[in-house]
């Protein structure tokens, strides 16, 4: 089965192919057609930025995300623990007693 690409091939690609005893066919386009076609290059390009920026945006967002509930739980343990000591010192002086002696 013959692949069909219809792509811009940059200037050693041709070349590359031949020393590797591929196969494939190659046509010089008129500058319109050239044009054209550099501006699916350049369009692909684009989207690929594009959702290159996006994933990374998104991976970004995870990260803040896991770091914020990483944070959360360190608050939530630190409250416990401040509640902890909060009644060992209310109990502690509940009865308002004093140890005289021994």
């Amino acid at each position: 089965m013959e692949n069909i690409y219809n792509r811009l091939v940059r200037d050693n690609i041709p070349d590359i192919c031949i020393s590797n005893n591929q196969k494939s066919k190659f046509r010089e386009l008129d500058d319109l057609k050239y044009v054209s076609a550099l501006n699916e290059e350049l369009k692909e390009e684009v989207l690929d930025t594009a959702n290159d920026t996006q994933k990374e945006e998104i991976q970004n967002s995870q990260e803040n995300i896991e770091n914020n509930v990483e944070a959360v739980h360190i608050l939530l343990e630190l409250l416990k623990h401040l509640q902890s000591l909060k009644e060992a010192i209310l109990m502690k002086f509940e009865n308002k007693r004093i140890k005289s002696r021994k």
